[in-house]
């Protein structure tokens, strides 16, 4: 995930834990990521590993894909990044 290029407009396509996507979703797709995992961990759920995947895209947009800063949640996001504050 960390060199795939998620700055721009992207789809993400998630497979299930236990089966992961179907043949032609694999074939059909540009790019595969996966989330390299350290220690004891199998995997993640595709619930948190879709978060992860959002939060880098996000992450990237608001600095506007150059340098790849440390992660700042209380970063302001500019209407680039596609999103709101309210």
């Amino acid at each position: 995930y960390d060199e795939a290029t998620l700055e721009q407009p992207s789809a993400l396509v998630l497979g299930s834990e236990a089966h992961g996507l179907l043949p032609e979703l694999v074939e059909a797709a540009d790019v595969l990521v996966t989330i390299p995992m350290e220690g004891p961990t199998e995997s993640l759920n595709v619930a948190m590993a879709g978060t992860v995947l959002c939060f880098e895209a996000l992450r990237r947009r608001r600095h506007g894909g150059g340098a790849r800063p440390a992660n700042r949640l209380d970063a302001p996001a500019p209407r680039a990044a596609g999103c709101t504050t309210r």
